[in-house]
């Protein structure tokens, strides 16, 4: 039983560890479209740089 219960806390923590890695890359991809936004890039330049989609982007935008 030891073994099996090692087993889905290892599988826990592979979970909230890619989960955080996704949430911090959206964190700093939503950073750079803002800076990208506050330099005067439109949100199809935002949008193609970042390969994001436009709605995206402008949700982004109106935050």
């Amino acid at each position: 039983m030891e073994v099996m219960g090692g087993k889905v806390l290892e599988y826990e923590a592979k979970t909230i560890l890619r989960q955080g890695i996704e949430q911090g890359i959206e964190q700093g991809v939503a950073s750079s479209a803002r800076k990208m936004l506050k330099k005067g890039l439109s949100c199809e330049e935002v949008a193609h740089y970042l390969d994001m989609n436009i709605e995206e982007v402008k949700k982004i935008q109106e935050d």
